[in-house]
């Protein structure tokens, strides 16, 4: 029964996992055509939302993993929140140094006027990004060099820095923090990121002593906790949904079609500030994906299923390593057609990517005790 109950779970979770692994595409997508082909006139800037999505999910698994524990005394305590995303930041930690530590030994390389000084000085000046502090503003411009060594690091570190407070307040108050507090907050931050800056994606800007990321990551995780407090409203004490499928359907297919469409149609008829209304069909996917409703979603759980959890897995990777082929990419490939180069940028770091998790694999059960 137990096993039976596993593969369940497994399967509902396939969905959720492929839209990982595509959002952690467009995400190394979003920075090819920024860093590699500047004036192409193709950008991909209108679906940072992807980052919403990373925050979004995490609060929604958060959430549920405090709900549905069977032992609620095996979970860590509210004071215990920096623990909790301590052990969760470790868990990525090696993955992070190698691709930071990666990067910078090939921007040495690359660079014209090497010294061994000023090397140095560069890698103590990389010290809070080292540790995935960039976000916690101990520097005033906590950027190494021209930017990040690992581009995507600024969103590890903010939400890593946002999980204190938001394991905190779920931890200690759970459905009023998820089905008040969480709404209500994420609505005012957004609201006030919109109207102060005009889009959603800031990150490095100062609101009273702290780095909007973090501050943006406090909003996407907890909407992510009212996503789940949603998804358990729907659903009866049998484990049925409530709502008629057809409804399902129509919600899920209307979901599904406006995140994958937006992403491939370059379009400026949107302004950045409705780039929040993707929020909406993203939060629609995770719950009809965690539920297994909706044609769509229930499709994608029911085939290629180990695929899409393997991939799903490898969506941290390509997230996390798919600078060094950007910064390789621009100094030595220089093809003409962008549609071409992204797809061979996208196979290198997928490449890359599965390289990595693998080795990772294997040091992890060479360390393992017998």
């Amino acid at each position: 029964m137990a096993e039976t109950n596993t593969k369940k779970k497994s399967s509902r979770s396939a969905s959720l996992e492929f839209m990982r692994f595509f959002a952690a595409i467009f995400m190394a997508l979003i920075h090819f055509t920024q860093f590699c082909y500047p004036d192409s006139g193709y950008s991909l800037t209108h679906t940072v939302y992807f980052v919403e999505m990373f925050f979004m999910i995490s609060g929604y698994f958060m959430m549920k993993s405090i709900c549905t524990a069977s032992d609620k005394a095996k979970l860590p305590a509210a004071h215990d929140a920096f623990f909790y995303t301590l052990k969760k930041a470790s868990a990525i930690w090696g993955c992070y140094i190698s691709a930071a530590l990666l990067t910078f030994a090939i921007r040495q390389f690359l660079k014209a006027d090497f010294s061994l000084a000023q090397c140095f000085l560069e890698l103590f000046h990389g010290k809070w990004e080292f540790l995935m502090l960039q976000m916690a503003g101990f520097n005033y411009n906590p950027q190494f060099g021209i930017d990040y060594l690992v581009i995507p690091g600024w969103f590890l570190s903010s939400m890593f820095i946002a999980l204190v407070p938001c394991y905190y307040l779920a931890r200690r108050f759970e459905r009023d923090y998820s089905g008040v507090v969480a709404p209500i907050s994420a609505m005012v931050i957004y609201c006030y990121i919109i109207q102060t800056y005009g889009s959603i994606d800031v990150g490095n800007q100062f609101l009273g002593g702290l780095m909007l990321g973090v501050i943006r990551a406090f909003a996407g995780i907890s909407l992510g906790t009212f996503v789940y407090h949603i998804s358990e409203r729907l659903t009866d004490k049998n484990g049925w949904t409530v709502g008629r499928n057809r409804y399902w359907n129509i919600f899920n297919v209307l979901s599904f079609l406006t995140v994958f469409v937006s992403v491939f149609l370059n379009f400026d008829i949107i302004s950045p500030p409705d780039l929040m209304f993707y929020l909406i069909p993203v939060a629609i996917i995770i719950i009809s994906a965690d539920l297994d409703r909706g044609v769509v979603s229930r499709w994608l759980n029911s085939h290629f299923v180990k695929s899409s959890l393997y991939l799903g897995g490898l969506s941290m990777y390509v997230f996390i390593f798919h600078t060094i082929p950007l910064l390789l990419w621009q100094e030595f490939v220089h093809l003409d057609n962008v549609y071409i180069s992204g797809i061979l940028y996208l196979a290198a770091t997928v490449l890359l990517s599965a390289l990595f998790q693998k080795l990772q694999q294997s040091l992890s059960k060479k360390r393992a005790p017998r």
